[in-house]
């Protein structure tokens, strides 16, 4: 990690609702919160950890998490970018910035909510991947809700495009009696197949699932025993939906046990059919907000 990096983290100084911890040594945490949400900052991928609102989690925090250079941290919202997936068979999966450390731009603490901003550039190393110039943001706002944005910005002289995720781990009490009603009726890619299909009823999970649905920017809810978590989304042309079962966790090596099960993911997206084209100065910026409210 370079010192530039860890040289940021003074700005968190003086900040009540901050606390700087360590991961492993050499990947610093940010441990935020306001009133009564919590969450967990990772300056390596640029990476929410965790969240908790009244000590219930939103975001799932991987038990087994265990940094390892190079290699993305499974748990909480990974940050995908430039690129969704395989964009080639030489180049990492689902982009390069979730397996980077990022920059503490800004902390600022007022009453009505907590705001950490990470950014990351472009460097020799970016540019050997994805030729391009860039400016990325992730803004991660706590309050009485869960905000989180990434703002990309083409400073380059040429139009690029861009695609990714913020790939989001929801905690739920267990995958198989959790609920995606919002969904009916919309085309979706089934990525284990490679069919085109229509969502017909609401969504629910008894295997392996990994679907991207052609559904942008609105509202997705996540009905969880007792909960409904509502997923407000902007800027993205997908929704991808995704859960490993059984035998994809076991075969993913950073899973320990039954864990799968107490995580959802649904991620705003931007899949690689639909990448964003960015003009020279150009930003684009795509997040969501997340509520949770009581079942009834």
């Amino acid at each position: 990690m370079a010192d530039s990096v860890l040289n940021t983290l003074s700005l968190a100084a003086g900040i009540a609702g901050i606390r700087i911890s360590e991961l492993a040594p050499g990947y610093p945490l940010l441990h935020v919160q306001h009133g009564t949400m919590q969450a967990t900052v990772s300056l390596y991928g640029g990476q929410l950890l965790d969240c908790q609102q009244n000590g219930r989690p939103l975001l799932w925090r991987n038990p087994a998490l265990q940094p390892v250079p190079g290699k993305a941290l499974r748990a909480g919202v990974p940050v995908c970018w430039p690129w969704f997936g395989t964009l080639d068979s030489a180049l990492p999966a689902h982009g390069f910035v979730r397996t980077r450390f990022w920059q503490l731009l800004s902390a600022q603490e007022r009453d009505d909510a907590l705001t950490v901003t990470l950014a990351m550039q472009d460097d020799d190393s970016t540019r050997a991947l994805w030729p391009h110039r860039f400016a990325l943001q992730l803004q991660i706002r706590v309050s009485d809700v869960l905000s989180v944005q990434l703002l990309m910005q083409n400073t380059d002289d040429h139009a690029w495009p861009a695609a990714g995720a913020l790939h989001s781990y929801f905690a739920v009490d267990d995958i198989g009696t959790t609920q995606i009603p919002d969904l009916d009726g919309i085309g979706y890619l089934d990525q284990l197949t490679g069919e085109q299909r229509l969502q017909q009823g609401e969504l629910g999970f008894a295997e392996e699932t990994d679907r991207i649905y052609q559904q942008g920017a609105g509202t997705v809810h996540i009905r969880d025993r007792d909960r409904r978590l509502q997923l407000q989304q902007h800027g993205n042309t997908d929704t991808v939906v995704w859960t490993p079962w059984i035998d994809k966790a076991a075969r993913l090596g950073d899973l320990r046990g039954d864990d799968w099960r107490r995580f959802v993911c649904v991620e705003t997206a931007i899949a690689n059919d639909h990448a964003v084209i960015l003009a020279p100065g150009m930003q684009y910026a795509i997040g969501f907000t997340l509520t949770a409210r009581a079942e009834r």
